[in-house]
């Protein structure tokens, strides 16, 4: 890592040399021949770190674990983006039944991922007070008709 960042150091030295000599050079017939001797500069400067170079010092493994690594990421993510889609989810249920004037009610919304990693919403599960029980099939319509999802209402406690 060293040499690499030792080699960054160098191309950059050297870029900001050859752009400062650039600006200097003269008009004419020279900046030409100048611009061919910046550029010969430039490549040196690239080239030369590398003349020590040998393959050999280069170790690949093939040991990495990369398939379970991205697994383990892709489930990371589908775990947060079923969190996020819960949330978002839960906060339009809610709203609408806050619009049929239910208040205190809980709402689960089951999820699952395809085998495309395609997370979709199985149905809404609202939980209500049994004072609600006469606008159970009311909420149920209208989360279905303004949500577009399926959902099962239960009844709790007072």
């Amino acid at each position: 890592m060293e040499k690499i960042s030792a080699y960054a150091v160098i191309i950059s030295i050297a870029s900001i040399c050859a752009g400062l000599m650039n600006i200097i050079s003269p008009d004419g017939a020279m900046k030409k021949v100048f611009r061919y001797v910046l550029s010969l500069f430039l490549i040196c400067a690239i080239v030369i770190p590398f003349k020590d170079f040998k393959w050999s010092d280069i170790q690949f493994s093939l040991d990495q674990d990369l398939p379970e690594t991205s697994f383990e990421i892709s489930s990371e993510i589908d775990e947060l983006t079923k969190s996020r889609l819960d949330e978002g989810v839960s906060q339009l249920v809610q709203r609408e039944l806050e619009s049929l004037g239910v208040a205190d009610a809980t709402t689960k919304i089951i999820m699952d991922i395809d085998s495309d990693n395609c997370i979709y919403i199985t149905k809404a599960e609202v939980y209500i007070k049994k004072s609600y029980v006469n606008l159970k099939q009311t909420i149920k319509n209208n989360i279905k008709n303004n949500i577009g999802i399926d959902a099962d209402i239960y009844l709790t406690g007072e």
